[in-house]
């Protein structure tokens, strides 16, 4: 029950922390005040997740029955990862101020406490936001494990499927009602960010035209704004993005020097674990398909050219690669809207979007193209 505890606070963490939040100005910092009688001298830990990896920032042990932690931010809100003690583990919305957590120990509870987390309206809605997503999670659990008892059963999987979309479908809406109750709170903008590639074109629009004008042209509006234009720019068929990115002897690499081939634009980085284990696979599939016009364009997001390089070196990074060393805020990232790594955007021969590739799937998805041929 702890490990399903922590993979889904992890899955969590990692899709919303993920999301598109803007800078609002100088360094501050956050502080979360934990609470926990009967607690003394049992760790707590903050951490946040980037490219896959749990990042540390800032562990203290409890002593007469409190700890307070700190964490420099530059972002209005940032979601992070609570770890009591080793085990139990809950995501919280820090932001300027102190979030206050409160620990009490629970022997029914399987994790030996229970945890409180107070706050303001933005806490309030943000932990409403969780409680839908997790519930979202664990249906999505229950429908897998219910298709694959029944097998191939058509008439049976039709009744699940149907079952577990009225659910589904009840969950997407659970939330609509803050952005036309709560128009003017940064919150209403935030959370809207998390919810906005899971709406409709229609249901998108109605949402940000709630929000007052002021949230609107904030850090979260333009966020919304961003997510709308970079969910455009990945559709099926768009005209790729004709960029042109520097090689490591800063020799341009355009995207229309490779029309008629398929190329496979694969986001990675120094620290990115998943794409740097992906390597050996993805070499694999390089020297198997070259030949067939199919071309790799590995678009490197570290900041440090010396770290691009090592990485690149060390772990045998296939294709052409470049960089403008800008991470996150690269150009091409930019624009097809990365927000996590290792991500793929495949181009057709006409220099048109084919679609964004699974990872894992990526195997199978080349097959189908080249094995054909």
């Amino acid at each position: 029950m702890k490990t399903m505890k922590k993979n889904l606070a992890l899955a969590i963490l990692f899709i919303f922390g993920l999301m598109p939040i803007s800078s609002f100005g100088q360094q501050k910092i956050f502080k979360v005040r934990v609470q926990w009688q009967g607690g003394d001298g049992k760790q707590v830990l903050l951490s946040r997740t980037e490219n896959g990896l749990e990042i540390k920032l800032d562990s203290v042990h409890i002593v007469n029955g409190t700890a307070d932690l700190n964490i420099p931010a530059t972002k209005l809100f940032s979601s992070v990862y609570l770890s009591l003690n080793h085990a139990y583990m809950q995501e919280l919305l820090v932001y300027p101020g102190v979030t206050t957590v409160q620990v009490t120990n629970d022997a029914a509870s399987s994790v030996g406490s229970t945890v409180k987390i107070s706050g303001d309206l933005s806490q309030q809605l943000y932990q409403e936001k969780l409680h839908v997503f997790m519930t979202g999670l664990l249906a999505n659990m229950a429908r897998s494990h219910a298709l694959r008892k029944i097998g191939k059963d058509s008439v049976k999987k039709d009744s699940i499927m149907a079952h577990y979309r009225v659910k589904f479908d009840s969950l997407q809406h659970a939330q609509d009602y803050i952005t036309t109750k709560y128009p003017d709170e940064d919150i209403a903008g935030y959370i809207l960010t998390l919810r906005a590639p899971f709406l409709s074109v229609a249901e998108r629009e109605k949402e940000f035209n709630s929000l007052s004008a002021r949230v609107k042209n904030g850090p979260y509006g333009v966020a919304v704004k961003d997510i709308v234009t970079s969910i455009e720019n990945r559709k099926i068929g768009h005209p790729g993005f004709q960029f042109a990115e520097n090689t490591k002897d800063n020799k341009p690499v355009k995207l229309a020097d490779y029309k008629g081939k398929y190329v496979l634009i694969d986001f990675w980085s120094s620290t990115c674990g998943p794409c740097l284990r992906m390597a050996p696979k993805m070499k694999k599939l390089y020297d198997a398909y070259k030949d067939k016009g199919f071309e790799i364009i590995a678009v490197s997001l570290d900041k440090k050219r010396e770290d691009w390089l090592r990485a690149a070196e060390q772990h045998q990074i296939s294709g052409i690669l470049v960089s403008s060393l800008k991470g996150g805020d690269d150009p091409i990232a930019k624009y097809y809207g990365v927000q996590q790594m290792p991500a793929m955007i495949l181009i057709d021969r006409q220099g048109n979007n084919a679609g964004q590739v699974d990872p894992e799937k990526l195997d199978e998805k080349l097959a189908e193209i080249f094995d054909k041929i």
